[in-house]
């Protein structure tokens, strides 16, 4: 390979790879993001002791999920999802993201009850911060579930108060 890993310290070896297999995920090279990190110590939900750690537990989910091994990927994100109510502080940010998460398995998985109760956690997580494109992205994300739930008013109402809101920006085409 192009790195040397006899000149990288330590553990630098593992967080380099996490870093590579990160940026394989987001470059669309799900294969490849599942050997990296199948040729290292995954993090692994049994040792989460930090918002870091569910940070990279996280990032494996994904790289699972997008491996196909859906299940395993659901069972990480609720491991981070018990471990969130742990920390000392809350984490608001990881939460938002978790719950996002959890909502998307869910949907992929077809379970539109339990998609739609992870994202009103979402919801519940930036009452009274949302920004423009949250209201308008929130709105079209809640229509979309009203759509699979063959709840076609519901959704109707949804989009119109996303376009409502799209049109009450101060910069309209943001």
């Amino acid at each position: 390979g192009i790195v040397d890993y006899q000149l990288i310290p330590g553990d630098g070896i593992r967080d380099y790879k996490i870093t590579l297999g990160w940026a394989r995920v987001l470059s669309g090279d799900s294969l490849g993001a599942y050997e990296v990190f199948s040729s290292i110590d995954a993090p692994s939900v049994t040792e989460l002791k930090s918002p870091i750690d569910l940070y990279l537990c996280n990032i494996y989910a994904l790289v699972l999920f997008r491996a196909g091994k859906t299940d395993d990927a659901l069972a990480i994100e609720l491991a981070i999802n018990r471990h969130l109510t742990e920390l000392e502080e809350p984490n608001y940010h990881l939460s938002y993201i978790n719950n996002f998460n959890l909502a998307r398995l869910y949907r992929f998985l077809g379970d539109l009850d339990r998609e739609q109760a992870y994202f009103n956690k979402v919801l519940e997580t930036t009452n009274g911060l949302r920004t423009e494109s949250d209201q308008i992205y929130f709105n079209l994300t809640q229509a979309a579930i009203y759509e699979r739930r063959g709840q076609p008013l519901e959704a109707l109402v949804s989009t119109w108060l996303a376009c409502v809101h799209w049109l009450a920006c101060e910069v309209p085409e943001a």
